[in-house]
């Protein structure tokens, strides 16, 4: 894992925050599902998600109908690239944007990899953390304005909500691989 700050403008910081308090958002981000093909079975928590990007295939792509979303989070992907210095060329899979409110912790859960980024936007609170279970130890990371989290999205983590009331946790998680489909 490993983590950056101070990387993006505070006005920048502050337009996403605000562009993001108007996005559509639906309750459909459910983890640990037990049946297929719809996973309506078996979720251990439901949060708020506004998927930017998805890969289906090589060719198939399904992206937000706000396109000004979707091109705002490509440009911050293609700049990360660069601070992580990421072997290329990457191929990007999907950006979800999750919301969280108090009470509405994640559970511990494995997201299809094989590599993320974690995007922390929005303002501070008391909670908020991103916790990663590797060899049964956890280690946590506070929630910061603008903070980044490369990580292995296939070991078991898991976000918690703001223990402040109303104060939304968004999160953005970018799932992509090193080598071409």
């Amino acid at each position: 894992m490993e983590i950056k700050d101070n990387i993006f403008d505070t006005k920048y910081l502050v337009d996403m925050f605000e562009k993001l308090n108007h996005a559509d958002f639906r309750a459909n981000n459910l983890a640990n599902r037990s049946t297929w093909p719809l996973g309506l079975a078996g979720a251990t928590h439901r949060i708020f998600s506004c998927n930017i990007f998805h890969r289906f295939t090589r060719h198939l792509i399904k992206h937000n109908i706000d396109f000004s979303l979707v091109e705002m989070y490509i440009k911050m992907y293609e700049h990360l690239e660069k601070v992580f210095k990421l072997k290329q060329p990457t191929v990007l899979h999907s950006i979800n944007v999750n919301l969280q409110f108090k009470e509405m912790d994640g559970t511990w859960h494995k997201d299809n990899g094989p590599k993320g980024i974690l995007f922390m936007v929005g303002e501070e609170g008391d909670g908020g953390e991103f916790i990663i279970k590797k060899d049964n130890k956890e280690e946590k990371v506070s929630f910061k304005n603008g903070r980044v989290i490369y990580f292995d999205p296939t070991i078991e983590h898991k976000g918690l909500a703001f223990k402040d009331a109303y104060k939304p946790r968004y999160t953005v998680q970018f799932l992509f691989s090193e080598e071409a489909i």
